[in-house]
């Protein structure tokens, strides 16, 4: 059975959550993959998060990464090198270039892009996922989608109404552990379950006597800030760190 490019998209960014294993076309539906039919992708933020995700559409033989955006030049080299790397080890791709920019929305004005990954700080999730769908993209999106719950309405709204494909990151949804458990809880094996406990973590407080730092050459830092309010560069504020750095403040 075939299914149309959009379909394909959508079914497509259920594999994005860093999979292990490249799901086959049989399970998508599709009868084989012809050989301009892969996926263009483009990597919107190249920091901590983003090395599971650029590895995996780089490596998966229905997609090819052919853009990164990021507002760090050192960032941006990196993942480029990266990429550039494996498409040499790809038969089916070649050594074709790789369009780089700090600024994304040169990479939503480009035509030959079918679909996108946001994998900015939180911050900026909402403003460039909602450009990419009505650009016509199909967009995976890193969590949270958005950091209030008016911003996921107007995102959500937004997909929606255009018919559009989003795929937001959740991780442990996805992943055959908690899909298992999922489906024990769900069909009883557990008996009646009739109360959860649970617990969300916390982080260190934001630090309030950060000192203004030089703003490391090759970094936008006013790019970086986006939408939020101007403060003094610190190394800290910008630092990717899954149990501190940029998340350690309400902003971002």
């Amino acid at each position: 059975m075939k299914i149309s490019r959009r379909n394909f998209l959508g079914k497509a960014a259920l594999a994005a959550i860093l999979g292990t294993q490249i799901v086959p076309p049989r399970v998508l539906g599709r009868s084989g993959v012809s050989p301009n039919g892969k996926i263009n992708m483009a990597i919107i933020g190249n920091g901590l998060i983003s090395k599971g995700h650029r590895k995996y559409f780089a490596w998966s033989r229905q997609t090819q990464v052919v853009a990164l955006c990021d507002v760090h030049r050192g960032h941006l080299e990196s993942a480029k090198e990266e990429v550039e790397n494996i498409n040499k080890s790809r038969e089916d791709v070649g050594n074709h270039p790789i369009f780089t920019t700090e600024d994304y929305q040169e990479i939503l004005d480009r035509p030959d892009i079918d679909a996108v990954a946001v994998c900015t700080p939180d911050h900026w999730h909402v403003q460039i996922a909602l450009k990419a769908i009505q650009s016509g993209k199909a967009v995976y999106v890193e969590k949270p989608m958005s950091l209030t719950i008016e911003e996921g309405r107007i995102l959500a709204d937004a997909v929606s109404n255009s018919g559009g494909v989003l795929q937001v990151g959740s991780q442990q949804r996805s992943e055959w552990a908690f899909r298992k458990a999922a489906e024990l809880v769900r069909n009883g094996y557990i008996g009646n379950v009739h109360t959860i406990k649970t617990s969300i973590g916390e982080f260190p407080p934001e630090p309030k006597d950060l000192k203004e730092e030089p703003i490391p050459e090759g970094f936008n830092y006013d790019k970086w800030l986006g939408q939020t309010p101007w403060r003094p560069y610190n190394a800290e504020r910008v630092l990717g760190d899954y149990s501190g750095g940029w998340r350690r403040f309400y902003e971002y």
